[in-house]
């Protein structure tokens, strides 16, 4: 690709912005997790390899976010304001 420069690197930026705002750029094709699965795998990894001695407090925490989204793939939802919302979807 050759040597990009910081124009470049912000142009590209912002056209990905853009793609991401109008729901036209594609991300890489892997499967999402659901939120259950998810939050499996976040409590083995701060258990057993962060070694996080407050992990229990992670789990009750995941166990209140699980049962908000019943345990569905939440969608991010990106306002203009560039806040992330996290909805779940509706099936």
């Amino acid at each position: 690709m050759g040597e990009v420069t910081k124009y470049v690197a912000d142009a590209i930026l912002a056209e990905r912005k853009k793609q991401i705002r109008l729901g036209t750029y594609e991300m890489m094709r892997t499967t999402i997790p659901t939120l259950k699965e998810f939050s499996e795998e976040y409590l083995d990894y701060v258990k057993n390899v962060k070694k996080k001695r407050s992990w229990e407090k992670d789990k009750v925490m995941l166990r209140h976010i699980n049962s908000f989204f019943n345990n569905k793939t939440p969608a991010l939802n990106l306002k203009e304001n560039n806040n992330i919302i996290l909805q779940p979807i509706v099936s």
